[in-house]
């Protein structure tokens, strides 16, 4: 197949669609994961239209049987481990989901990779982790001066410090299950202020401090109102909403709320928890270390994240506010600011027989 070809050229409500999908696969089995991807995507296409969600963010049956009216020959010509992922409307919600995930982390390690060529290190891991270590060098400003100098001459490699900036503080102040280190975030970014200074600007060094004092704050909230649960256990109204209790902001309750399962979104009880789970993935959100460190980012997502709402306020503010967030969210990672379900662009296909 031509160089810059697209999953659109095989997969598609055609009746040659099947027959085209299956050669594709003979001559390159690889294309199977671009393919499944694109599928993931005229789902979300689907659940853009009136009624293609329901409350809880998953797709709904109608939507999930309008799109298998149009793309079932298509799908049945896919592997059957693929084919799997889109049996039911519960299934491909999920399919959904991991496709946000997975390219919202593509993404970041493109970036991450373009500032790696200029540190001479391939992994991503690695260019977060040497990066990390130049912030905690005694001469931390000179050497983020010198690299923030050697990448500014590829816009990417630049983008790509910022992200591995981001993505080790968010890591040195919130595990992956949204628990929270001992270390004070706000003196941190005191004391690596000018380090700091030679990747962002003023007004973003701002939103740094306006996110490490709410994570401060958090963490001395979850430490002494509820025990070692911290406010895990305020979960209020039957699973509603939350009760925000002390925690003030959309990132308090985000960062008090919730637990890991295998470093991933987890739900205590309820099914407000399950359901934000469901929408943070589906904006391309796994972790909440990746959430934080999009924020570290992106002010209009901080902005939205750091809302305060009353603990008394009815569920609708809440639930307004958390709209806001995903929002912000699906647009930080590149999806259309009105709904989580937006197109990301076509990935490429391998060429046959490569």
């Amino acid at each position: 197949m031509p160089g810059g070809s697209v999953p659109a050229q095989f997969f598609h409500g055609g009746n040659t669609s099947p027959e085209a999908i299956r050669q594709l696969l003979t001559a390159s089995p690889e294309a199977a994961g671009p393919l499944a991807d694109y599928a993931a995507w005229t789902l979300r296409r689907q659940a853009q239209q009136p009624g293609g969600t329901l409350p809880d963010g998953t797709i709904s049956p109608k939507a999930f049987a309008s799109w298998q009216r149009t793309y079932g020959q298509a799908i049945n010509a896919l592997p059957e481990d693929v084919q799997a992922r889109f049996a039911d409307a519960d299934t491909a919600s999920q399919a959904v989901a991991d496709a946000a995930v997975a390219r919202a982390q593509a993404l970041a390690n493109a970036k991450l990779g373009a500032v790696g060529r200029v540190m001479n290190l391939t992994e991503p891991q690695d260019v977060v982790r040497t990066v990390g270590n130049i912030l905690g060098g005694n001469t931390a400003v000179a050497d983020m001066k010198a690299l923030a100098n050697s990448a500014s001459a590829d816009p990417a490699a630049t983008q790509g410090l910022r992200q591995a900036v981001a993505d080790h503080i968010a890591g040195q102040f919130v595990n992956p299950d949204g628990a929270l280190g001992q270390q004070s975030f706000r003196s941190f970014v005191k004391a690596k202020r000018g380090a700091l200074a030679n990747v962002f600007s003023p007004a973003e060094l701002d939103n740094l401090d306006a996110i490490a004092a709410d994570i401060d704050r958090s963490r001395s909230v979850a430490a002494t109102k509820v025990g070692s649960q911290g406010l895990a256990g305020k979960i209020a109204h039957g699973g509603a909403h939350f009760s925000l209790d002390a925690a003030g902001t959309i990132l308090g309750a985000v960062l008090g709320h919730h637990i890991g399962l295998d470093g991933e979104w987890g739900a205590l009880a309820g099914g407000a928890v399950t359901d934000l789970a469901q929408r943070f993935r589906a904006a391309g959100v796994a972790r909440v270390d990746q959430l934080v460190s999009q924020a570290l980012l992106d002010p209009a997502l901080a902005r939205r994240l750091l809302v305060k709402i009353s603990p008394n306020a009815k569920p609708t503010a809440y639930q307004s506010a958390i709209r806001g967030v995903i929002s912000a969210l699906g647009a930080s990672n590149g999806f259309r600011p009105a709904t989580v379900y937006a197109s990301p662009s076509s990935p490429q296909l391998p060429q046959m027989g490569q």
